[in-house]
């Protein structure tokens, strides 16, 4: 609405939302963190006028007096704001369906909080709706909790990179965060350093799912997928753009220091790397630098040929050898028989 001191307000464009369909959904009801959502207005039924940010939940109104519904528990006056870091894993984008239908696409993801960005490395040459593999850790450090200025929800988006520097938008989504950080803050409120703990991302039923673990140097990482949309096409199951499967930590900055682990793929010690993807084609490399990484890429390049093409070597191949033997049959159904060449004495 728009506001008029002189004559009523002016509609300027509204968004429908079915709550019964949502209340009796079980995958609604099932889902803990409700997602961040971005409607579309509209002034009429053909003329959208914006978006609007939002978040709905909808509980029984006994459960709304339960402390889970609760986010402070601790006094206004003792909630000082401390310092936090978050690491986000990004492991695999699946299905991704680029907006301009491009067969290939360089896929990258970018992670913002607090007005902080951090971006993956690019997967390059991913096929139409594949999975592009990145194991790739993005950290988060200084992030004051609690702060009402702030919006502590992370913001995901795939971005395919372009030949002439431009990147195209294929899919963005939001996952709100506060509850984990008022949880964090809570549980570590008092305490040392040496008594303090950090809490992973459960994923979106709020229980980790023992199927959805990645095990790596004695480390777990429970992980979820997250659906992402794309503005210019709606919302709902049949319009999701992409999946992003990621596991989410989140401590104190003090206990963080304990532990500590390296951005991207490195780690700090032998339990705190990641490993390389494996799917991913290699890097050109300088032969005379990097002798090895040259070689690989020729022998991956090579062998990647001969997947793809497979069907044209194969077709090819056959070709060569018809050539080969027709001539051959040929000449020796025109040679006569050894017998008749050689006379009689």
């Amino acid at each position: 609405m728009h506001y008029n001191m002189l004559s009523s307000p002016d509609l300027l464009g509204f968004t429908k939302i079915d709550l019964e369909d949502r209340w009796f959904c079980e995958k609604w009801k099932k889902t803990r963190y409700k997602p961040i959502e971005m409607r579309e207005i509209k002034k009429d039924e053909y003329q959208p006028q914006g978006h609007l940010e939002m978040w709905l939940d909808m509980v029984d109104h006994l459960d709304a007096l339960k402390p889970a519904y609760k986010l402070y528990k601790i006094k206004e006056l003792e909630r000082r704001p401390v310092k936090f870091e978050l690491r986000v894993i990004i492991w695999y984008v699946k299905d991704a369906k680029s907006p301009s239908n491009d067969t290939t696409t360089d896929q990258y993801v970018e992670c913002e909080l607090t007005r902080k960005t951090q971006c993956t490395d690019v997967h390059k040459k991913v096929p139409q709706r594949k999975t592009g593999e990145f194991n790739y850790r993005l950290i988060f450090t200084d992030v004051e909790y609690p702060n009402k200025k702030k919006n502590y929800s992370l913001k995901f988006k795939v971005f395919s990179e372009n030949f002439l520097f431009t990147v195209d938008a294929i899919a963005e989504g939001i996952l709100p965060l506060e509850r984990m950080f008022n949880r964090v803050y809570e549980a570590n409120f008092g305490k040392k350093p040496a008594d303090m703990k950090s809490e992973v991302w459960p994923g979106l039923t709020g229980q980790v799912d023992p199927r959805k673990t990645v095990s790596l140097n004695n480390n777990k990482f429970p992980f979820d997928y997250l659906e992402l949309y794309h503005p210019n096409f709606g919302e709902g199951e049949k319009k999701v753009r992409a999946h992003i499967q990621c596991s989410i930590e989140l401590m104190r900055l003090e206990y963080s220091r304990k532990n500590p682990v390296g951005s991207g793929h490195m780690g700090i010690n032998e339990d705190s790397g990641l490993p390389e993807p494996s799917t991913r084609p290699p890097e050109p490399a300088n032969p005379f630098m990097y002798p090895d990484k040259c070689a690989y890429y020729i022998r991956w390049n090579c062998r990647r040929f001969c997947i793809d093409k497979r069907c044209c070597i194969c077709c090819t191949c056959c070709i060569l050898l018809l050539a080969a033997l027709i001539p051959a049959w040929f000449f020796l159904s025109q040679t006569p028989p050894l017998s008749s060449i050689i006379s009689p004495k």
